[in-house]
């Protein structure tokens, strides 16, 4: 099964989350990331195949229900799923292009050198990530 790009975009509008994760190990440490979580595996497992990300079971306290499956991107490979399912989004087109405005530095070279961000730019990261979390009050995560 192919799926469609403005299916994906549909499916992450009803499933889907955009967020930015926030990690504190010494400083603020911030990343973009997208998710669909939903029960039913198959069609998670053929977003997978066509987009990439990781296809990870939920192991989380659910006593006598299904298990959940999502599939999840991050950084720069969120950012540029997001970026193809944009023009298609309806509900979470707010998010989204904020998820335009998050900056990274592209790496070259060497995977092992750790490059840095401006000051300006970690300002910026910092405020998209409390943009986000206020679009996204509110809103249940599954």
């Amino acid at each position: 099964m192919s799926i469609d790009i403005r299916y994906l975009a549909g499916f992450i509008d009803g499933e889907g989350c955009i967020e930015i994760h926030r990690n504190k190990r010494g400083k603020d440490y911030f990343n973009l990331r997208l998710d669909i979580t939903q029960v039913y595996k198959p069609v998670l497992a053929s977003i997978q195949k066509d987009y990439g990300g990781y296809l990870i079971r939920s192991h989380g306290p659910r006593p006598n229900k299904s298990s959940r499956w999502y599939v999840e991107w991050s950084g720069e490979k969120a950012k540029d799923l997001i970026k193809l399912v944009l023009p298609y989004l309806i509900v979470k087109k707010k998010q989204a292009k904020l998820a335009m405005k998050f900056p990274y530095v592209r790496r070259g070279g060497d995977p092992r050198v750790r490059h840095r961000y401006s000051i300006e730019d970690r300002k910026l990261r910092k405020s998209i990530y409390t943009q986000m979390k206020k679009l996204n009050r509110g809103r249940k995560k599954t």
